[in-house]
Parts: C-alpha cells; sequence; structure tokens
C-alpha cells in the first residue's frame, strides 16, 4: 500500500486511498504516536 505523508497545520497526516478511510483513521493515530 502507498503512503503519502502530508503536513497539515503543523500536524502530520497519512494520507489513504478513499477506498479505505478505516486504514486512513488508522494511520494518522500511528503518525500521531511517532
Amino acid at each position: 500500500m502507498v503512503m503519502e505523508g502530508r503536513k497539515k497545520s503543523g500536524v502530520s497526516t497519512v494520507v489513504f486511498p478513499p477506498s479505505a478511510p478505516s486504514l486512513r483513521d488508522l494511520g494518522v493515530i500511528i503518525v500521531a504516536y511517532t
């Protein structure tokens, strides 16, 4: 799976394909802990 890191409002977020909203939320949580 391809993950794209983006800076939004000074917060790092992981952008996932729109077909996987749950994984996108999970990625944001993972990035928040890194």
